[in-house]
Protein backbone atom coordinates (compact mmCIF):
# COMPACT_ATOMS: atom_id res chain seq x y z
CA UNK A 1 0.00 0.00 0.00
CA UNK A 2 1.59 3.29 -0.85
CA UNK A 3 1.48 6.21 1.50
CA UNK A 4 2.23 9.46 1.07
CA UNK A 5 5.10 10.99 3.23
CA UNK A 6 3.56 13.93 3.92
CA UNK A 7 0.26 11.61 6.03
CA UNK A 8 2.83 9.64 8.03
CA UNK A 9 2.74 10.51 11.83
CA UNK A 10 6.09 11.64 12.28
CA UNK A 11 6.43 15.32 11.77
CA UNK A 12 9.09 15.68 7.92
CA UNK A 13 12.35 16.40 8.67
CA UNK A 14 13.25 19.82 6.71
CA UNK A 15 15.03 23.07 6.80
CA UNK A 16 12.01 24.67 8.22
CA UNK A 17 12.93 22.95 12.02
CA UNK A 18 16.54 24.21 11.51
CA UNK A 19 16.89 27.89 13.30
CA UNK A 20 18.79 30.39 11.01
CA UNK A 21 21.86 29.82 14.43
CA UNK A 22 21.54 26.49 13.79
CA UNK A 23 22.63 26.87 9.47
CA UNK A 24 25.09 29.88 10.72
CA UNK A 25 26.95 26.79 13.06
CA UNK A 26 27.24 24.67 10.23
CA UNK A 27 28.81 27.45 8.20
CA UNK A 28 31.49 28.34 11.22
CA UNK A 29 32.23 24.68 12.18
CA UNK A 30 32.71 24.17 8.04
CA UNK A 31 35.15 27.65 8.38
CA UNK A 32 37.04 26.28 11.40
CA UNK A 33 37.43 22.99 9.28
CA UNK A 34 38.99 25.69 6.33
CA UNK A 35 41.22 27.13 7.89
CA UNK A 36 43.27 24.18 9.41
CA UNK A 37 43.41 25.50 12.66
CA UNK A 38 43.43 22.99 15.07
CA UNK A 39 42.45 25.20 18.22
CA UNK A 40 39.44 26.88 16.09
CA UNK A 41 38.51 23.25 15.20
CA UNK A 42 38.74 21.44 18.40
CA UNK A 43 36.23 24.08 20.19
CA UNK A 44 33.79 22.51 18.19
CA UNK A 45 33.98 19.30 19.67
CA UNK A 46 32.45 17.99 23.05
CA UNK A 47 35.66 16.30 25.48
CA UNK A 48 33.23 12.89 25.10
CA UNK A 49 32.66 12.94 21.47
CA UNK A 50 32.85 10.16 18.89
CA UNK A 51 33.48 10.47 14.90
CA UNK A 52 33.13 7.80 12.34
CA UNK A 53 33.97 7.98 9.12
CA UNK A 54 31.80 6.20 6.74
CA UNK A 55 32.52 2.24 7.76
CA UNK A 56 36.13 2.49 9.56
CA UNK A 57 36.01 2.25 13.36
CA UNK A 58 34.39 5.47 14.93
CA UNK A 59 37.12 7.29 16.94
CA UNK A 60 35.98 8.07 20.81
CA UNK A 61 37.29 11.31 22.67
CA UNK A 62 38.39 14.92 21.45
CA UNK A 63 41.81 13.90 22.50
CA UNK A 64 41.82 10.73 20.24
CA UNK A 65 40.04 13.07 17.29
CA UNK A 66 42.92 15.82 17.88
CA UNK A 67 45.59 13.43 16.86
CA UNK A 68 43.92 11.88 13.59
CA UNK A 69 42.71 15.50 12.61
CA UNK A 70 46.74 16.85 13.07
CA UNK A 71 47.59 14.24 10.71
CA UNK A 72 44.48 14.95 8.50
CA UNK A 73 46.05 18.47 8.04
CA UNK A 74 49.38 17.05 6.84
CA UNK A 75 47.15 15.32 3.51
CA UNK A 76 46.75 18.87 2.10
CA UNK A 77 47.71 22.70 1.68
CA UNK A 78 43.98 24.37 1.49
CA UNK A 79 40.17 23.30 1.72
CA UNK A 80 37.39 25.49 0.21
CA UNK A 81 33.83 24.04 0.91
CA UNK A 82 30.36 24.65 -0.50
CA UNK A 83 27.43 23.94 1.59
CA UNK A 84 24.47 22.11 -0.23
CA UNK A 85 21.70 21.27 1.85
CA UNK A 86 21.08 21.08 6.21
CA UNK A 87 18.13 19.09 7.51
CA UNK A 88 17.41 18.47 10.65
CA UNK A 89 17.19 20.93 13.72
CA UNK A 90 19.54 22.77 16.10
CA UNK A 91 20.77 19.50 17.89
CA UNK A 92 20.57 16.59 14.90
CA UNK A 93 20.78 17.63 11.74
CA UNK A 94 22.72 16.28 8.48
CA UNK A 95 24.66 18.24 6.47
CA UNK A 96 25.84 17.53 2.69
CA UNK A 97 28.78 19.34 1.14
CA UNK A 98 31.41 19.46 -1.14
CA UNK A 99 34.62 19.82 0.02
CA UNK A 100 37.69 21.05 -2.66
CA UNK A 101 40.98 19.98 -1.08
CA UNK A 102 44.36 21.08 -2.60
CA UNK A 103 46.65 18.37 -1.74
CA UNK A 104 50.10 18.15 -0.93
CA UNK A 105 50.57 17.13 -4.69
CA UNK A 106 49.29 20.30 -6.36
CA UNK A 107 46.33 18.04 -7.07
CA UNK A 108 42.38 18.95 -6.58
CA UNK A 109 40.52 16.15 -4.93
CA UNK A 110 36.39 16.79 -4.92
CA UNK A 111 34.79 15.22 -2.21
CA UNK A 112 30.70 15.37 -1.97
CA UNK A 113 30.05 14.49 1.59
CA UNK A 114 27.37 14.40 4.28
CA UNK A 115 27.89 14.91 7.73
CA UNK A 116 25.38 13.77 10.59
CA UNK A 117 26.05 15.39 13.82
CA UNK A 118 24.57 15.56 17.16
CA UNK A 119 25.21 18.46 19.31
CA UNK A 120 24.88 19.01 23.06
CA UNK A 121 22.77 22.11 24.53
CA UNK A 122 25.92 24.65 24.15
CA UNK A 123 26.42 23.30 20.82
CA UNK A 124 29.30 21.36 21.22
CA UNK A 125 29.63 18.16 18.75
CA UNK A 126 28.60 14.48 20.91
CA UNK A 127 29.05 12.31 17.83
CA UNK A 128 29.17 12.97 13.91
CA UNK A 129 29.42 10.84 10.92
CA UNK A 130 30.91 11.79 7.91
CA UNK A 131 30.12 9.49 4.64
CA UNK A 132 31.80 10.79 1.71
CA UNK A 133 34.45 9.34 -0.63
CA UNK A 134 38.29 11.01 0.38
CA UNK A 135 40.22 7.73 0.60
CA UNK A 136 42.87 9.93 0.55
CA UNK A 137 42.26 12.91 2.74
CA UNK A 138 40.45 10.72 5.35
CA UNK A 139 42.98 8.09 5.84
CA UNK A 140 44.31 9.78 8.61
CA UNK A 141 40.82 9.31 10.69
CA UNK A 142 40.32 5.75 9.21
CA UNK A 143 43.30 4.24 10.33
CA UNK A 144 43.02 5.96 14.28
CA UNK A 145 42.01 2.60 15.47
CA UNK A 146 44.95 0.20 13.75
Amino acid sequence: MYRDIVSMDSPPLGNGQLSSEGRAWHTRFNDALASRDLDRYLAFLHDDCSMQINNAMPIYSKRAIESSYSSYLTTFVALEYEIMTVFGDDRQSVCEVLYTYICNDGSTEVIQTAYLVDRDEAGLILAVRVYGNGARVFKPFMRAND
